[in-house]
C-alpha cells in the first residue's frame, strides 16, 4: 500500500526577535504533534532564532 505525503518547503525571513514558540504560533503549528529541529538539533521552545537558522518541522511518528 502506498501513501502520499505532502512535502512543503518554505523560506521565512525573521525580521524581529522571535523564539521557536513565536514562530510556531505564527505558522499555526502545534508543537505537541511535531518534532522541531533548529540547525539539526532538537529545538527548545524559548530558543531565540537568528536569520541564519534552519528550522525543520517533522511530524511525530508512533511505532510499535
Amino acid at each position: 500500500m502506498s501513501k502520499s505525503t505532502n512535502l512543503i518547503y518554505k523560506t521565512i525571513q525573521v525580521k524581529k526577535k522571535k523564539t521557536v514558540s513565536d514562530l510556531l504560533k505564527e505558522l499555526n503549528i502545534k508543537d505537541n504533534f511535531f518534532a522541531i529541529l533548529v540547525n539539526g538539533k532538537r529545538a527548545v521552545m524559548n530558543q531565540v532564532l537568528v536569520p541564519e537558522d534552519k528550522i525543520l518541522v517533522l511530524p511525530k511518528i508512533k511505532g510499535g
